[in-house]
């Protein structure tokens, strides 16, 4: 983890008692989202535009990755054109070799490109920021050795960052089993490059245990609309080789719509719930894939107010927030991306809170088991971490002014904001970790709290 002495310092914006505060939210495009269909129009056949994509950090990572394996990307504010990795005569991607890739924080660049770096004609080096490497990969890496490719790695018993693929061409591909305990993005990995294996991919779990399983259906959603095969069982998961591409689909440019990034909604609607005011949120989808859908029925669960709203101008989340938190005890499992956020509510309920099946967070951008219990103690709340759950005994009149480390997080970072809405004198060091996925984040935040009204 880092030390709070490195950083810069945001004064986080506390929102008084007696002041009600509202806002009207559009958020940028989802980063799961972005990144799937990223690699997708790469890896297919004809140009395709994403309109309300997210140029961010992550996503300009993934760009960067793209773009060395030979596809041509361009941005225009929210919009991202990308012409395919050229192919040979016979229709088979070709990926030169002798490259590095930098995948700096982004998990889905560093898991996403590694099955694409397994076809290269030649060696691919596959390396992240230094606090990056010890995010899990050592599943991915096994399933990618057994359909033949050679990966190697320096100075560690288990795979770690700079991995060095030994790519020599397209893939067949076939059956293989999978570990997903560390991180769904290794299934999404290998289910978004099936369709260039000249066999397809059947994949089966070599566990049953697979978190965050939202993404899945989010990959295969995207796979299916890409116009790929896919055949989802219990436990398994089977994308047929693509098909050659029909002279009609070439000659145009196929514009994908993003939703806007529902886990991005996670502070602005923690903002109402933790300042009893309203927030709305624009251009919500009737129906989504994405992790964040679940802030309807935990918000809701806590007291929360959530309405969504059909205008002439599409739908609106109305989130109202209550005069009391409720404490919550809920399984995260599924939705760990949201526990920094859930966790700076629970901070301001009226009791003990448990967030559970979360034993997987110890692997992301940092320790965020570790990092919430230290961010909520020092602010005064009795919080500790158990192997798979974080417990929270809320006391809202224990709470305090301190100094918070984002861990070079952008989920830390944005719980710290909202800590701050109801704690004076709160700051958060490298706040500037927003940028991974939200660039424009900390204008947003503090144009919110501006509008402010005395509670009639």
């Amino acid at each position: 983890m880092s030390t709070r002495a490195e950083h810069s310092w945001w004064q986080a914006p506390t929102v008084p008692a007696g002041q009600y505060m509202f806002g009207r939210i559009a958020l940028p495009g989802s980063k799961s989202l972005t990144a799937r269909w990223m690699l997708l129009a790469a890896t297919g056949h004809e140009p395709v535009e994403l309109c309300g994509a997210l140029e961010s950090d992550d996503t300009r990572a993934m760009a960067d990755a793209l773009s060395a394996f030979g596809a041509t990307i361009s941005w225009a504010g929210e919009r991202c054109r990308i012409s395919p990795i050229p192919r040979d005569s016979s229709g088979q991607i070709q990926i030169p070799g002798n490259l590095t890739i930098n995948a700096h924080q982004a998990g889905t660049v560093m898991r996403f490109v590694l099955p694409l770096a397994a076809m290269a004609d030649g060696d691919i080096v596959i390396d992240c920021a230094p606090n990056a490497r010890h995010r899990p990969i050592a599943g991915l890496v096994a399933a990618v050795r057994d359909l033949g490719v050679e990966i190697s790695w320096e100075n560690s018993a288990n795979p770690r960052f700079p991995l060095t693929m030994h790519g020599r061409g397209p893939l067949d591909g076939g059956r293989i089993t999978l570990d997903t305990r560390a991180s769904s993005q290794f299934l999404s990995a290998l289910l978004l490059a099936a369709p260039l294996m000249s066999h397809g991919l059947d994949v089966s779990l070599s566990h049953s245990t697979i978190p965050s399983t939202p993404h899945i259906g989010m990959t295969i959603a995207a796979l299916q609309q890409a116009g790929h095969t896919v055949v989802v069982n219990k436990n398994s998961w089977q994308v047929d080789p693509g098909k050659p591409p029909t002279p009609s689909r070439l000659e145009k440019t196929r514009r994908i719509a993003i939703e806007p990034d529902l886990s991005n909604a996670g502070p602005f609607l923690a903002a109402a719930m933790v300042t009893g005011t309203t927030i709305t949120i624009d251009n919500w989808p009737q129906h989504s894939t994405q992790p964040g859908r679940a802030y309807l029925d935990l918000l809701r669960m806590a007291g929360g107010q959530l309405e969504v709203v059909t205008t002439p101008a599409g739908n609106e989340l109305v989130c109202r927030g209550p005069h009391e938190i409720q404490p919550l005890d809920v399984d995260m499992s599924d939705v760990g991306e949201l526990v920094p956020t859930i966790a700076a509510i629970c901070a301001f309920a009226s009791g003990q809170s448990t967030l559970r099946n979360i034993g997987h967070l110890r692997g992301h951008e940092t320790d965020r088991l570790a990092a919430l219990t230290a961010t909520l103690t020092r602010v005064g709340v009795q919080a500790h971490a158990t192997s798979d759950a974080l417990v929270i005994d809320a006391n809202p009149r224990a709470l305090h002014a301190a100094d918070l480390d984002s861990y070079a997080d952008h989920r830390m970072a944005t719980c710290g904001a909202i800590l701050g809405l109801r704690i004076a004198g709160v700051r958060v060091g490298n706040m500037n970790a927003t940028t991974k996925t939200f660039p424009h984040f900390i204008h947003m935040w503090e144009s919110m709290i501006t509008r402010t009204d005395e509670k009639g």
